[in-house]
Parts: C-alpha cells; sequence; structure tokens
C-alpha cells in the first residue's frame, strides 16, 4: 500500500516530475522492479535455487495502471536482480523468463478494452498459473505440501494483495480527482469558466516574474462594460449571465496559450498579454473593443440581441510600471479615464 500512494502521490504531482509521458513511464518501471526486488530479496527459500515470493505483485499492478512499457521495464530489473542476488542456475534463468512473460502478458492485458476489474482478474489469474507451473517443474518432488500448503497460500497471499491494492488505489484515484476537482473550482469563475480573480493573483505573479527575470515586456488590459447594470435591470441577471459569458468567448478569441484571461469580479475582465509591447497591446485592445461593439449579443430567448461597448485600460511593464502592482494600478488608472472620456474606448 505504501508503494501504490508513493506512485500515485508522485505520478500525481507534475511539480515533483517532468511532463514528458515517457519519463514518467521509465519512474514507474524502475519503481515496481525495484519494491518486486525487495520482495523477491524476503523471499520463502524452498531448497538450495528455489526461492517463493510476490515479486509478480509489482509487474500486475504496474502493467494495470501505467501499461506495457513499465511492467517490462520493471520485469528485466527483477530479472536481473534474481541473478545477481541468487547466482546463476536454472532457477534463476527459468525465474527471469518467467517475470518477462508476466510483464508482456499482463502488459497486454492492460490495453484491452475490459472493465479494470476484468482486467486485474485476468491478469493475476495469468501470473499465478505461471508461476505455479514453473515451480512444479523446477521442484524435485512435489507432495503434499506443495499441493495443500504452499500453493494455496501462495494464490491466497497474492489474490489478497491485488484485492487490496485495487481498492486502495480507486481509493486515491477519487480521492485525486475530488482535489483536483476543487482545485479547478477555486481557481475557476464559475459562471464563465474563465480564470477568477485568485487565478489572475497567482498567474499575474508568474508572468510579472518571468517578464522582469527575463527582461521581456508584459502587457495588462482591463475590461469593464459599460452600462452593464442597465442590461440586468431591463432584461435580467440571466440575460446578464449570458452577455459575460459571450463577451468571455471574445476575449479568449484573442489570448494565445501563453495569455491569461480572468474574471476579476462582475463585468470586469482581464487580459494579461506575455511579451507584448505598449503597442502592439493598444492594437490588441482597440480590436477587441471595435469587435465588440459590432457584435449582437444573443439573450436566452433566442430572439433578442443587443450592442454593447466596453471600456479598456491598459498599462505595460518596464514602459508603464516597474512593479506589478504598479502594472495593475495604471491598468485601472486607465480604466477609468476611457470611462471619464465618455466610454466605449481605450486609454493608457
Amino acid at each position: 500500500m505504501t508503494f501504490t500512494y508513493v506512485i500515485n502521490y508522485i505520478m500525481s504531482h507534475s511539480a515533483i516530475l517532468p511532463r514528458s509521458a515517457f519519463v514518467r513511464q521509465w519512474i514507474a518501471g524502475i519503481s515496481g522492479g525495484v519494491l518486486g526486488t525487495l520482495l523477491m530479496i524476503y523471499s520463502v527459500k524452498l531448497d538450495d535455487t528455489l526461492i517463493l515470493d510476490l515479486r509478480a505483485l509489482p509487474l500486475i499492478l504496474i502493467a494495470f495502471i501505467f501499461g506495457p512499457l513499465p511492467s517490462l521495464i520493471a520485469s528485466v530489473l527483477i530479472g536481473i536482480s534474481r541473478i545477481i542476488f541468487f547466482d546463476l542456475n536454472t532457477a534463476s534463468l527459468s525465474a527471469g523468463v518467467n517475470v518477462v512473460l508476466i510483464a508482456l502478458v499482463c502488459g497486454w492485458l492492460s490495453t484491452l478494452r475490459l472493465k479494470p476489474y476484468t482486467k486485474l482478474v485476468w491478469m493475476t489469474l495469468y501470473a499465478m498459473l505461471q508461476t505455479s507451473a514453473l515451480i512444479y517443474w523446477l521442484m524435485p518432488e512435489p507432495g503434499p505440501m506443495f499441493w495443500f500448503n504452499l500453493i494455496p497460500a501462495f494464490w491466497l497471499a497474492s489474490c489478497l494483495g491485488v484485492f487490496v491494492f485495487y481498492n486502495f488505489y480507486y481509493h486515491l484515484r477519487s480521492t485525486n480527482d475530488a482535489m483536483r476537482k476543487l482545485r479547478t473550482m477555486v481557481t475557476r469563475d464559475f459562471l464563465t469558466g474563465t480564470g477568477n480573480a485568485r487565478h489572475f493573483d497567482a498567474q499575474a505573479l508568474l508572468m510579472f516574474k518571468r517578464a522582469n527575470r527575463e527582461s521581456l515586456p508584459l502587457s495588462l488590459l482591463i475590461v469593464d462594460i459599460d452600462f452593464f447594470k442597465q442590461v440586468n435591470d431591463t432584461y435580467g441577471h440571466v440575460a446578464g449571465d449570458a452577455v459575460l459569458k459571450q463577451l468571455v468567448t471574445q476575449l479568449e478569441g484573442h489570448a494565445r496559450p501563453q495569455d491569461t484571461v480572468s474574471r476579476n469580479g462582475g463585468e470586469e475582465f482581464s487580459l494579461l498579454l506575455a511579451d507584448l509591447d505598449i503597442d502592439t497591446a493598444l492594437v490588441i485592445a482597440e480590436q477587441i473593443r471595435s469587435e465588440v461593439a459590432a457584435h449582437p449579443f444573443e439573450l436566452p430567448d433566442g430572439a433578442t440581441k443587443i450592442r454593447l461597448t466596453i471600456s479598456i485600460g491598459v498599462s505595460c511593464f518596464p514602459s508603464h510600471a516597474k512593479s506589478l502592482n504598479e502594472l495593475v494600478q495604471r491598468a485601472d488608472e486607465a480604466l477609468y479615464r476611457a470611462k471619464d472620456q465618455g466610454r466605449n474606448r481605450v486609454c493608457e
């Protein structure tokens, strides 16, 4: 269970590992190989060359979670460890081939379109049957102890381990999913689906640090809908919500992957533009303003369409501000000037 928890924790935290799926598969495979080796070291010795242990379990678990490649990597490591720690002989070579075959078959089973529990059952049955057959073949004279003590205990321990893993793994997975949804809810605006004020604060800090470190420009647009209260008073809050969603769609249409769109509150939005100077930011702001002014906002009744305008304040690091607080303050001041000058305009 500790192994399952640690692997699950590492794989679910992108800050700990690189984002590369290939690197993660190798780490999972090596981890499974280490666990299989530990289980093999603490084994039951049947004779001078033959041992019995639960080394197949990590292969099953790794194949079930990560697929064929990590399971194969783990099997190769376990096979090599079998020879290193227990000498080179018929039993160790046979055990090495056994774990590789288990990894290959379990890896193949992991790719099939079966229910998760069904996959795990087939993986376990195959691994147990093949291992039991190998032990029977290698034992000089398998007697009653083999049939009535050794094999039942081996199967019981293996099946119990897989059963415990399955339930523990899905408990961890459901917990991770719940935490992921919670983190998303904390940083996303519930109405429009874009970032909220908390998201803006976090992204603005990251983007500003990068801009400052690499001597790059960072522009901020603060957007406010003109006379939005009249929309709510005239058509209702449901219509106002529909307008906000459509405006977000237009703002996101001007955002690149490295940019950040947020709803800072009410009818106020922001757009952080990475690596763009003030002149380019003003051009983009004017494009947004003119497109919004020309856009017919469709209300929920499907028949009514209204026209709206927006005012935009623009500031830029380092031309307008030397700190993040000053960047936000200058954009706010520019927005107020736009409103004072008659709205439906862009000011810097």
